[in-house]
């Protein structure tokens, strides 16, 4: 039994026709013999050049978990149990991997955070408390969830982000919460236009999870913004768990290490200052969808991504996409013969026209 049948491809058909129908050529189709399927493809880079540009390559994040740390002080009785101590059930890191958090908050005095993946809404506490007297100043928060995935299928389930109203209601003003299907469906519509300035990422920990997660990002970031990852270490506890190792390993740019808390050598936590240019680091990111899938995306999801990719990246690097995706929604390793025919054929008759008359 096919877990991608032909009707699926017949969706994403619809996509590229309709597309066809409302865009103009794309400049790298100008050269190919036939032009049918001109316009569905955007060049990323004249995406990527209108955003702003940060000075955060120039800051010095030494020991940053400790910069401004006492304005924790604001979230000890809600969130922690007793100095140094969390409470896991409300924010699931440790109370450096929150100073560093907070620290990076801080130091850089951002505009505008994405948080992608908020269970509870602990993370979303410690951002907005970090952000309480950044003038303008707001996160926009997106989870796949809307009720809070610990409670699925219980009766008075509560919604994700429900600790936000609790723990720091003053503060609601500068948050925008976004729950239901993949982040990327909402970005258009809801994030400025001047770009993000520091994404915080913290959902599946297992593939495809954040490699699909910083894709959808990508283009909204600002020149130099910054990503943060947590459960960086989270492999050391089951080897499923390598998606935000290998990420972050993957993104070029200035580290920010949280040098005083190691899980077997390792921060659960780290960021990036992404390079400039960040061209160079498309290909070992797309790349990563390679990697063997723990779980399958739904149909539904691998359209609306497909949608969203394919107004910023090149058309080599959505085959990418289009070719793994297919592959591990077949049961990939499991049915390897007919994952790959399945994943052959659907790539190339989605770009076939391109080179037809």
């Amino acid at each position: 039994m096919f877990v991608v049948p032909y009707e699926l491809f017949i969706n994403i058909e619809q996509v590229m026709l309709d597309k066809l129908q409302n865009n103009k050529p794309a400049a790298f189709l100008s050269t190919l013999k036939t032009l049918k399927t001109e316009g569905f493809l955007l060049n990323n880079s004249i995406e990527l050049s209108e955003k702003q540009r940060t000075n955060y390559e120039k800051i010095d994040f030494t020991d940053i978990e400790f910069f401004e740390e006492n304005i924790l002080a604001n979230l000890e009785e809600y969130l922690f149990e007793g100095v140094g101590k969390i409470d896991f059930t409300k924010c699931e890191m440790s109370y450096k991997q929150v100073a560093f958090l907070n620290g990076v908050i801080r130091k850089t005095t951002p505009k505008t955070i994405v948080e992608i993946g908020l269970s509870a809404g602990g993370s979303s506490c410690v951002i907005l408390n970090a952000i309480r007297d950044i003038e303008n100043a707001k996160l926009y928060s997106f989870d796949y969830n809307t009720i809070w995935y610990r409670e699925e299928g219980k009766n008075n389930a509560r919604k994700t982000g429900f600790l936000v109203e609790q723990i720091v209601p003053e503060l609601m003003g500068k948050w925008e919460l976004h729950t239901g299907g993949v982040p990327c469906k909402y970005f258009n519509k809801y994030l400025p236009n001047e770009g993000v300035d520091v994404c915080f990422i913290d959902t599946a920990h297992r593939n495809p999870g954040e490699h699909l997660n910083i894709l959808e990002i990508l283009p909204f970031m600002k020149k130099n913004g910054i990503i943060i990852l947590h459960d960086t270490a989270f492999h050391i506890s089951s080897p499923i768990y390598t998606t935000n190792i290998n990420l972050i390993n993957s993104l070029k740019g200035k580290r920010i290490f949280l040098k005083t808390e190691k899980t077997m050598g390792l921060p659960n936590i780290s960021a990036v200052v992404l390079d400039e240019n960040i061209d160079d680091m498309l290909y070992c990111l797309f790349s990563n969808l390679s990697l063997p899938w723990d779980y399958k995306i739904t149909k539904d999801d691998f359209v609306e991504m497909f949608k969203h990719f394919s107004k910023y990246y090149s058309k080599d690097l959505l085959q990418f996409y289009i070719y793994y995706c297919c592959f591990y929604m077949s049961n990939g390793f499991r049915n390897q013969k007919t994952a790959v025919k399945i994943a052959e054929e659907m790539t190339t008759r989605l770009f076939k026209n391109e080179c037809e008359k």
